[in-house]
């Protein structure tokens, strides 16, 4: 499965982490429980191959009980999506290498 969300801002090399998020035209029942760990590319268009940029880490909703814990406050809708990621650079990935003592 693919999902298609828009950045909230523009990522650099330095970012930690980053956030796509779009709302859809019609509500939706889908969850996005289990994409963590999945590859987030960048496609600028149809002629350049896509980028690997970052793994996810979190998708919302994440579930049917994440949907019903809810409250008044809430101004998330069943248009939104929202994927959580960690930047993937080398330089990023060789930390992560060194800190988990691969390196």
């Amino acid at each position: 499965m693919g999902v298609a969300a828009e950045l909230n801002r523009v990522v650099s090399g330095n970012d930690e982490s980053f956030l796509l998020a779009s709302s859809l035209p019609e509500e939706n029942t889908y969850y996005f429980s289990g994409m963590s760990g999945g590859p987030v590319y960048h496609v600028p268009d149809a002629e350049v191959d896509p980028t690997l940029i970052g793994i996810v880490y979190e998708g919302s909703p994440g579930s049917s009980a994440e949907w019903e814990a809810r409250d008044s406050q809430a101004f998330f809708t069943k248009c939104d999506i929202q994927i959580m990621a960690y930047t993937l650079t080398p330089t990023i990935f060789e930390g992560w290498l060194r800190r988990a003592k691969f390196a």
